[in-house]
């Protein structure tokens, strides 16, 4: 049995072992595995504490290449929905990320994916990001 700061230290080595990996990972069931596994270990962990995870996320949920746009957009929504109140002072860069993924109407799996994650932040949400929803809304029906 291993206790104590070496369970972080092997929970950290998957964390950083599963993030390649997911973006690798052609079947969408085991992303999707690979992206709740992630937000598992980070759900008991202050989300500064993992910058490779947010850097992760930065590069994959903008990227170019459809694919990786996906799995960090996937990995997003698992982590909003597992722990949105850790996202909460990010929230405006959030909304401006899904006003463009809610743009991209030939990738449906971004789409699901976005709106899902959009779902889980609304009870979280001000006044201010509430109105900020007007710029995202429209882009859903177009």
């Amino acid at each position: 049995s291993i206790s104590g700061s070496s369970d972080i230290e092997i929970y950290s080595l998957n964390l950083r072992d599963a993030l390649p990996i997911l973006q690798r990972e052609p079947e969408h069931k085991v992303r999707l595995a690979l992206a709740q596994i992630a937000c598992i270990i980070l759900k008991n962990e202050n989300l500064e504490k993992w910058p490779a995870f947010l850097q992760f996320l930065q590069q994959t949920s903008w990227s170019a290449v459809s694919e990786h746009k996906q799995v960090g957009v996937l990995v997003l929504r698992t982590a909003l929905e597992s722990f949105t109140d850790v996202f909460q002072p990010h929230f405006q860069d959030l909304l401006q990320l899904f006003t463009q993924t809610l743009s991209d109407k030939d990738n449906k799996p971004i789409l699901l994916y976005s709106l899902q994650a959009i779902t889980a932040m609304v009870p979280f949400m001000n006044k201010n990001e509430m109105n900020q929803m007007k710029i995202v809304t429209p882009k859903i029906g177009r």
